[in-house]
C-alpha cells in the first residue's frame, strides 16, 4: 500500500477485532442465559400441567363422592340414621355435635 502512496486503513473506535470478539462473547453469554431461562420456564410449565392433571383427577373423585353421598342422603330418613351417617363418614359440624350431645 505504501508503494501506491495509499494510507493504510485502520478501523474506527469500537470496530477493532478485539471489540468484535468482546461483543461476540457477550452475545454467546446472553444466548446461554436465555436458553437456561427458557429451559427453566418449560420445566415450570410441565410441573403446572402435572399439578393441573392431579387437581382434575381429585376433582372428579370428589364430584363422584359428593354425588354418591347426595344419593345416600336422599335414601336416608332425617333422624337418628342421618346423624349416624354423618358421624360414620367423618363430618362433624358443630351444630350436629352440640345438638346430639344434649
Amino acid at each position: 500500500m505504501r508503494a501506491d502512496n495509499r494510507i493504510p486503513w485502520t478501523p474506527t473506535e469500537g470496530k477493532l477485532v478485539a471489540d468484535v470478539q468482546k461483543k461476540w462473547d457477550e452475545l454467546e453469554q446472553s444466548e446461554h442465559s436465555r436458553e437456561l431461562a427458557i429451559h427453566e420456564e418449560l420445566k415450570r410449565q410441565e410441573r403446572l400441567e402435572q399439578l393441573a392433571e392431579i387437581f382434575q383427577r381429585k376433582a372428579k373423585m370428589r364430584d363422584a363422592w359428593l354425588k354418591d353421598f347426595r344419593q345416600l342422603l336422599l335414601k336416608v330418613t332425617f333422624g337418628y340414621a342421618f346423624y349416624t351417617l354423618i358421624f360414620y363418614i367423618g363430618i362433624y359440624p358443630r351444630y350436629f355435635v352440640k345438638n346430639i350431645s344434649r
